[in-house]
């Protein structure tokens, strides 16, 4: 919750960018860089989730979705909280298609922090 929006819940995952990671995005033609990144950030825009940290040097990529308490129930937190997994998701994925690796498994835990 934000300070003075009692209201409100929201739900955030992040994705931690390693150094190796940074430092190839970095290396990449200044093209291809932000051809990556906007596609990054389209895709995300399509998820209707909201998201920070798309920028080099890339290091945190933060996907996030609030619920006001007035609209909590058990099925319409499980399904935003499915929507931002999702988006961790997007994020993983892409940068392993970028970089022709593994996939990285998926995300089954989620933490869930005041």
């Amino acid at each position: 919750q934000r300070e003075g929006r009692e209201d409100e819940l929201i739900i955030q995952g992040a994705v931690l960018i390693d150094q190796t990671t940074s430092d190839r995005v970095a290396q990449l033609s200044e093209k291809e860089r932000n051809d990556f990144l906007w596609d990054l950030r389209f895709e995300l825009l399509r998820t209707e989730l909201e998201f920070d940290g798309i920028q080099v040097p890339l290091q945190r990529i933060e996907v996030s979705e609030r619920i006001f308490y007035d609209a909590i129930s058990k099925d319409t937190l499980l399904q935003r909280v499915s929507h931002v997994r999702k988006g961790v998701l997007i994020v993983l994925w892409m940068i392993a298609r970028k970089f022709l690796q593994q996939p990285p498994p998926e995300v089954k835990e989620l933490g869930f922090h005041k």
